[in-house]
């Protein structure tokens, strides 16, 4: 089989099956494929051997193409403005966004809590651990103020 017959194949296997920019597109790839690796010293029969059967190679393509271009999808796409009944992707992305953000707020309120508690709990310790202090100081401090009072009098 030669570069010509295998494009010719393909070409007949794909046309009306995809649009003109898809049919375009696979014809251009595989004949730049083709001559890229005959110019980097493969011969044309070896390429082509790699590559197979031209009709199962747009068996898959068909597949894919089936796939991607979803008319489903497209009519309800093109009638629709409201994305919610539109079938397309954006209403779930919108309502996974949605979900996201509330986890998002639920962890930041959860992550303040948190912060909040621990600064409690290392303030009412420092408290904890300084009371006897600040108790001795307070009663020495007044000790001292009634000793200068009866002094000064």
């Amino acid at each position: 089989m030669s570069k010509n017959e295998f494009m010719d194949g393909l070409g007949k296997s794909l046309k009306g099956k995809v649009d003109d920019n898809e049919y375009r597109s696979q014809m251009e790839f595989y004949s730049s494929y083709i001559s890229s690796e005959t110019a980097s010293g493969r011969s044309e029969e070896e390429v082509l051997d790699e590559l197979g059967d031209p009709r199962l190679i747009a068996k898959t393509i068909l597949q894919t193409y089936s796939l991607k271009d979803d008319p489903i999808k497209r009519q309800y796409r093109e009638s629709s403005t409201n994305t919610y009944h539109s079938g397309g992707d954006d209403y779930y992305d919108d309502a996974n966004n949605g979900r996201m953000d509330r986890v998002k707020r639920i962890l930041r309120i959860i992550l303040l809590v948190i912060i909040v508690l621990s600064v409690l709990a290392f303030v009412s310790r420092v408290l904890v651990a300084a009371l006897p202090f600040l108790l001795t100081l307070i009663v020495v401090w007044s000790i001292v103020r009634i000793i200068y009072q009866f002094i000064d009098r």
